[in-house]
């Protein structure tokens, strides 16, 4: 999977974004130019990632789910 011909015949594939940038020379022009797959550079600007939560948070967050989970 490491391999970008490997990871661009899967994105080939299934049609969905790899993270390996070697791999896009590898990829199909239709599927690098979807730009539900591959997302255009001004929606990447716009995108911001998640805050890590302290540990507090985590163990609550991680309590509440696992009640959701068990039926609790």
């Amino acid at each position: 999977m490491l391999q970008p011909e490997v990871i661009a015949e899967v994105s080939d594939t299934v049609f969905f974004a790899n993270a390996n940038a070697a791999a896009d020379a590898h990829v199909l022009p239709e599927v690098l130019a979807d730009p539900g797959i591959y997302l255009d550079a001004a929606t990447l600007a716009r995108l911001f990632p998640d805050k890590t939560l302290g540990g507090k948070a985590l163990r609550q967050r991680t309590r509440a789910w696992t009640k959701v989970k068990s039926g609790i």
